[in-house]
């Protein structure tokens, strides 16, 4: 809990959680979520690994032996491949670097423009979509938030950007 004192300064009341506490504050937290089971319900390491946001297995099983979480009863038949997981910790190899590519030496010679997709929610001013400018030979960026990507949108806010 965070207290203002007098002198308009912050103070923070930290608490050292004993094993026990931990115990009870995972088991209301897989209660919160809804994933306490009880023993005739022993599910599946698939299902666990989703319900804790995609835990690694090892974790997950070291939780279920040490009772970490009140219900986690594990029925592991085997490990299994999570194709989302492996997509999620994929690393892509750098850009090969070309020796011949010279950056542009005036300002405003070359920009690069990128125009997002549409996002999920729009934000307070109604845009859900973004353009993004960078100028080659000084690397300044710019981010306008825009209704719509047209063309006269989009060449609209490069005159902006241009200026």
């Amino acid at each position: 809990m965070t207290k203002v004192t007098r002198d308009k300064m912050y103070q923070l009341e930290i608490k050292v959680l004993t094993k026990d506490d931990l115990k009870v504050v995972h088991a209301n937290v897989a209660r919160l979520f809804g994933v306490e089971t009880k023993k005739e319900n022993m599910q599946t390491l698939s299902m666990w690994h989703k319900q804790l946001a995609h835990l690694n297995h090892t974790m997950v099983k070291k939780m279920a032996t040490i009772g970490m979480v009140d219900g986690l009863i594990l029925k592991v038949k085997k490990n299994f491949f999570g194709v989302g997981c492996a997509y999620g910790k994929n690393h892509r190899k750098q850009f090969p670097w070309n020796e011949l590519r010279e950056r542009s030496q005036l300002l405003g010679d070359l920009v690069h423009i990128n125009v997002c997709d549409p996002m999920q929610q729009t934000n307070k001013g109604g845009t859900c979509y973004f353009v993004l400018f960078k100028d080659d030979a000084t690397r300044f960026k710019m981010i306008e938030c825009i209704k719509s990507k047209t063309k006269d949108v989009v060449l609209a806010c490069l005159k902006q950007f241009m200026a």
